[in-house]
């Protein structure tokens, strides 16, 4: 059991130090991973897996660090197949155009499991044109989207339903006003929380959490438009007048002010969001011009109200992002997939754009106590911890590579504060 005289003397010891300021580290929480493929990559599982397609539309190919390669038989005729999804057991719906007797051709979901292509059935009582599934959860439920015709072959309602785990198919069912004229389904947590929309009419969403309806409505009179959602509901959204943030508990975080600290001024509505973890860890970027597009992307870290920056890299020494052209997914611990150009260096040794490529990037972690995020815990970790304590946003404009609550967080109540202060002593001893 600590003593009271062991708990003063180790905070009057921290206080102390608190005048000598740690170093500034650089801006890049990251370790690259350029995926060893020609297709352009689309989602990725906790479990590593990565679905994409070549350019050209005609494979699908799904990566993994243990198991390699390995391209997606398609479905006969298929002259069109893209948007795949993964769950951590390896199971990838995906969406191709295939023909259709008496139709001609039409979109159709697929779901590639256990060595077979299935197609992705849908309710009995008519047909379904341009069904495909949209999302994926970590279990292998996939959400789906269905243009219903009666047997009469008269129009009934776009809709979503659900593929579960024993292959049967269940209608969603919400009390979202219009349901019978276009309610699309437009994406799926890793732990299967969805939501759909139906901004044919007033641009409202619902997200569907454990069974539960949530509606989103507009923000000030501007329409959502919502491109992520967590296990619990919070959503990512933009609205058109360019604002971006997190909606849950029925209240808007506007984190815009963190995109124009991390990315640069604000100075139009192209601000794009995409990808919601449950940390809430939102892959953001922005298009205003050819060059920002390149540079501006990152992760938001809501622990400390700042962007983790993709650095461009034109030093030619292959570390960094040279190129952002495509945000694409983040998964459950953070790490972000896109398309990238990597730097490196031509024949003469000057710098240059590599090709465009899918890159994992990784989000490094650091350990309880490892204040100064070195990679170590031990005595140099002393003053950033105190600094972390008294004041964070200061510690976290100087330690950007890390999360506070990941460091500072020791007795792991979410919190950091005094109570830490023990556990952390007894690290370093």
């Amino acid at each position: 059991m600590k003593t009271a005289k062991k708990n003063i003397i180790t905070l009057a010891t921290l206080m102390t130090m608190l005048g000598q300021a740690p170093q500034a580290l650089a801006d890049y929480p990251f370790i690259e991973e350029p995926i060893d493929t020609a297709s352009s990559a689309w989602h990725m599982s906790d479990s590593g897996y990565i679905v994409g397609t070549a350019l050209n539309s005609q494979n699908i190919v799904r990566i993994h660090p243990a198991e390699g390669t390995l391209e997606i038989p398609l479905p006969q005729g298929a002259t069109r197949c893209f948007a795949p999804v993964v769950s951590n057991a390896g199971v990838v719906a995906f969406r191709c155009r295939v023909p259709v007797p008496g139709q001609g051709t039409a979109d159709r979901g697929f779901v590639f499991q256990n060595g077979a292509v299935l197609p992705l059935e849908l309710l009995p009582g008519g047909r379904a044109d341009y069904s495909y599934p949209v999302g994926i959860a970590g279990d292998g439920r996939v959400l789906a989207r269905g243009v219903f015709y009666d047997q009469q072959n008269n129009f009934h309602s776009i809709f979503p339903f659900l593929r579960l785990l024993n292959n049967e198919v269940q209608r969603v069912q919400t009390d979202f006003p219009g349901e019978e004229w276009g309610i699309d389904p437009a994406g799926m947590s890793r732990g299967g929380a969805f939501y759909i929309g139906n901004d044919y009419t007033s641009g409202e969403f619902v997200a569907a959490v454990n069974g539960t309806s949530v509606e989103y409505p507009q923000l000030n009179g501007n329409a959502l438009m919502i491109s992520g959602v967590d296990d619990y509901g919070t959503v990512a959204v933009r609205t058109v007048f360019g604002r971006v943030g997190l909606w849950g508990g029925g209240l808007f975080g506007d984190i815009t002010p963190a995109l124009e600290a991390g990315l640069g001024s604000l100075s139009d509505d192209r601000y794009q969001i995409r990808g919601l973890n449950n940390a809430n860890q939102t892959l953001v970027g922005r298009l205003n011009n050819y060059e920002d597009y390149l540079r501006a992307a990152g992760v938001y870290d809501p622990s400390q109200s700042r962007v983790l920056k993709f650095e461009s890299d034109f030093s030619g020494d292959g570390r960094g992002i040279c190129a952002v052209g495509a945000l694409l997914d983040i998964d459950s611990a953070g790490n972000a997939l896109l398309m990238a150009s990597m730097s490196g260096v031509d024949q003469y040794g000057e710098p240059v754009c590599l090709p465009s490529q899918p890159v994992k990037l990784h989000r490094q972690h650091f350990q309880p106590g490892d204040a100064n995020c070195d990679g170590a815990v031990n005595n140099f970790d002393v003053d950033a911890f105190a600094q972390l304590l008294t004041d964070s946003e200061i510690w976290g404009l100087l330690h950007t590579r890390c999360n506070q609550l990941e460091v500072g967080d020791i007795n792991s109540d979410g919190l950091v504060n005094n109570f830490d202060v023990d556990p952390f002593v007894d690290l370093l001893l």
